[in-house]
């Protein structure tokens, strides 16, 4: 049976104190919502391989880059305060080391990362500016999508990675709207990933973006 070609996806989340306004308790009820959609669709969950990383002051791997089906999702707390920079280099420090984990034969799409903020950062962007770039232009040239939502900034998103804004008024309805289109484009990436006459890219929702450009560079690759 030949080997399937691995999609990695990191999802980076904000879980600074900001998000204390109902939106980290959405995340958490719509968490499940990304292994349940795994459990109902084994071929997404047999080439699509997913982690989780936190950040506020500092930054964590909250999920290792796994098969969900394989894991219980994490329960989040928001404290503290939002640093992109720490965030930022706490995921590429993670797609170096996940992406190494996979195996020396092991091939792989570029990897994908989803950016979810509610707020600025507090750091500058000589700081989170340069890890950002590094992120994108790094080993793996991550393909970074941003998804922001409450008070985020859409321009300072824009200098991380490919931006689409959440305005809903409650913040709970945006972390839904965010989890919906996140879910929906893993799903189609991986199953168009898994055609081979399919296009090899991001691929969004058409009801979220009805005229986006729909695709992004996604090589395959060999550790």
């Amino acid at each position: 049976m030949e080997t399937p070609i691995i999609l990695p996806v990191c999802i980076t989340i904000d879980v600074s104190a900001s998000m204390e306004n109902g939106s980290i308790q959405a995340l958490n009820a719509c968490l499940p919502d990304l292994k349940a959609m795994m459990l109902d669709e084994p071929l997404v969950a047999e080439l699509t391989r997913v982690g989780i990383v936190i950040f506020n002051d500092q930054a964590d791997q909250a999920v290792p880059l796994t098969d969900l089906t394989e894991v219980e999702m994490p329960q989040l707390q928001a404290v503290g305060g939002t640093s992109y920079k720490a965030g930022l280099e706490e995921t590429r420090t993670f797609l170096e080391q996940s992406v190494r984990r996979l195996g020396a034969n092991a091939q792989y799409y570029t990897p994908i990362v989803f950016f979810l903020s509610d707020g600025q950062p507090l750091d500058s962007e000589s700081e989170w500016g340069p890890a950002a770039g590094a992120l994108r232009t790094g080993k793996y040239h991550a393909n970074v999508v941003c998804f922001g939502f409450d008070q985020a900034d859409p321009e300072v998103l824009c200098k991380i990675g490919r931006t689409f804004l959440f305005r809903e008024a409650n913040p709970v309805l945006a972390v839904k709207e965010v989890f919906k289109t996140l879910i929906g484009t893993i799903n189609t990436t991986s199953m168009s990933a898994r055609e081979a006459s399919g296009p090899k890219g991001i691929v969004f929702p058409e009801d979220i973006l009805q005229n986006a450009d729909l695709f992004m560079e996604m090589d395959v690759q060999g550790v």
